[in-house]
Order: C-alpha cells, then structure tokens, then sequence
C-alpha cells in the first residue's frame, strides 16, 4: 500500500516567505530588517506547524489558522500570506511567473494579490524608444515580468555594438532595431507563458524614453499633450539616470528638469542641443546594461501595478562603476506651465 502524501503547505503562504524561530517562542517573519517582523511569543505546537517542511491535512489547517491569527494582530502583512503565488507557481501557465509573485508580495504587500497583478500586468502595454543594449535588456525584463503588450522604437539599424545577452544577435546586424528587439521580447514571453504575448498594442500604457548623454524633452511633448506616461532613462559617461517618471499634468515632466538646470547654470542650454540633439551615441556597457534596466523596470512594474515608483517626481542617478544610487527630487519648474497643460485622459 503506498504511503500517504504529504499535503501542501497552507494556500494562503506564499512561496519564498522566510520564517525562522527566535529564543523565548518568537517567530521572525521575513529576511530584510526593512520589512520584517518579530511575532509572539507563540505555543511551542503553533511555531512547529509553521516551521515544518511538509504537512498533512490536520497540520496544514492548524498552520492556516496560526497564519491567520499573525495576520488579525498586523504581525504579518496581509498581502504577503494571501498573494496566491503558491497557486501561481503550481500553474502550467504561469509557473514561471511565480517568483515575481512571491517577491512582489514582499515588495508590495498592500498592493494586488498575485493572479490581480499578473493580470494586470498582461493587460498592459509598455513601449521603450530607443533599444540599444539598455532598452533590449529592459523590454526582456518586462516581457519576463508579465506585461503584455510590448514594443520595440528605433528606426535604426542593429550594429555589431548591439550584440548582447538580451539584445540582437550578430547576424541581425542591418536589420530594423526595433522590430528585431521587440520580436525578441514577445518570444521570451511566449516560451515562459505560453498564450501570454499579446499583439502589439495601438497606444502604450507607459513609454520608456531611452537617450544618451542628455534627455531631449521635445521627443517627449507629444506624450506630455496626450496623457501619456513616461520613465526617461539617460546613459551618461559615469552614471545613468533613470526618472523621472513624468505624469502628464500631475509631475514635473523633462523640461522642468532642464530648466532648473538652466537656473544653476545658464550654460546649459547649448550643452543641452548638442548633447540631445548632435552628439553621439554613448557606449552601453554590459553590466551597466543590465543594471540599468533592472532599475528601470522595477519602476515601471510598480507604476503598472498601482504602486508610487521612487523615479515618480526623482531621478535615479546610479554612479558607475560603483553601482551606487542616489536619489534626486524635482519640482515643477515656475516657468514650465506643464502642469497647467490640458491632458488627454485616454
């Protein structure tokens, strides 16, 4: 006769969530001293349920129960015991997804449960202008995180120079840069989820604004008139900026910024011209890439689910080789008037 399975461990914990026993029947819920809690003291039979590897029928209820009650007290944010990732991982469909969920439901514990944000996600249309090295990575990224639609901006030619882990491959060299890193994205898409890339989109939910050496706010007027959502992202000689993410009529948009600089150095203005609208393109480095776009993305994830990214008003200036970031607020500039525009709600 074979042996009984072991039942799961209680729906409602997500995969991922650290618990660990302190001295005096405490529990320590969560890893990072930012976010996690200390519960208890619990009995000693309530600590051994949680902690077990496997459980059987009465011990998984008993546990489910226990989680339950740490969340009645607030010892356990909500979100991150009901976020439903153990059904996601567990899914054909979306068990790739599944550590996205269970490290989001740390990220975010007030926002959407897992299956609300990944459909949310799918639902969503992102276009990143401008892929080269960076805005290939970021696009994969996305493309892996869940956002449906997906599009690739850049009339240019794949170069040798473009050649990268998430980017074009050599032989694509000469083709439209764009399509070729759009393409590339949808498929990534389509293998970790299979059904999941959708058709390229008529309007992006957030446009990603990829430059070199300076943003140029002109490219971004159109988006500023209709409403339209957009992270800028500059790759500089020794750092890169990514913010700030503007929303139409309700922060400051890229003009602001350049006229505060403007206000520090009159100088600026000339510089602005040749950097963003002459010089040329700045080298994507390879780890600074990737970097870049992890950064990149999780703002653009956070803002897709609802939440207040750190670029929202701020630039993210990550200094480089160091991999430091700082963070730098802006306010509306007295002479733009952009928040004074009327926005297309659409």
């Amino acid at each position: 006769m074979p042996a009984p399975r072991s039942a799961p461990a209680p729906t409602s914990s997500p995969r991922g969530l650290p618990l660990a026993r302190r001295p005096g029947g405490r529990l320590q819920v969560g890893s990072s001293p930012r976010s996690g809690s200390v519960a208890g003291p619990l009995a000693e039979a309530d600590l051994a349920v949680l902690l077990a590897r496997e459980h059987d029928g009465a011990s998984a209820r008993r546990a489910q129960r226990v989680l339950d009650d740490l969340v009645a007290v607030g010892a356990v944010p909500a979100g991150r015991v009901r976020s439903g990732a153990d059904a996601l991982a567990t899914a054909p469909a979306t068990a790739a997804w599944g550590p996205d969920a269970a490290a989001w439901a740390a990220y975010d514990p007030a926002g959407p449960a897992a299956g609300a944000r990944l459909a949310g996600r799918a639902a969503a249309s992102v276009a990143v202008a401008g892929c080269g090295r960076t805005g290939a990575a970021l696009l994969s990224v996305l493309a892996a995180a869940g956002v449906g639609g997906l599009l690739g901006e850049d009339a240019g030619p794949v170069t040798a120079a473009d050649a990268a882990v998430a980017g074009a491959h050599p032989e694509e060299v000469g083709l439209p840069r764009g399509a070729v890193v759009q393409r590339r994205a949808r498929r990534l898409a389509e293998r970790l989820r299979p059904g999941a890339a959708a058709p390229a989109p008529q309007r992006a939910d957030v446009v990603v604004l990829v430059d070199h050496h300076a943003a140029d706010a002109v490219a971004a007027d159109g988006l500023v008139a209709e409403g339209v959502p957009h992270l800028s992202v500059v790759l500089r000689d020794t750092d890169a900026l990514v913010g700030p993410l503007v929303l139409p009529g309700t922060t400051p948009c890229l003009r602001c910024l350049d006229l505060h600089r403007t206000d520090a150095d009159p100088g600026w203005p000339g510089v602005l011209d040749r950097f963003a609208r002459g010089g040329a393109a700045g080298a994507e480095e390879t780890a600074t890439a990737s970097a870049v776009a992890g950064l990149a993305a999780l703002q653009v994830l956070a803002h897709l689910d609802g939440g207040r990214p750190a670029a929202l008003g701020a630039t993210l200036e990550l200094l480089l080789p160091e991999g430091l970031v700082q963070q730098r607020r802006w306010a509306p500039h007295p002479q733009c008037g952009c928040l004074d525009l009327p926005v297309d709600a659409g």
